[in-house]
């Protein structure tokens, strides 16, 4: 969860009220937090470098 709870405190940082957070739905919240947390695959490290 400690991803959410960054998620979170981002959020607030943008302006974005606390009650607005809470009352999004749980499923468009953990969407985002998939997208930001997807694990970048390469066959070297090289590739993961960029």
């Amino acid at each position: 969860m400690r991803s959410m709870d960054k998620f979170a405190r981002d959020l607030m940082k943008e302006g974005k009220d606390i009650n607005e957070i809470l009352d999004m739905p749980v499923h468009y919240v953990m969407e985002v937090l998939k997208e930001k947390v997807e694990v970048k695959q390469a066959n070297s490290f090289f590739d993961l470098l960029g």
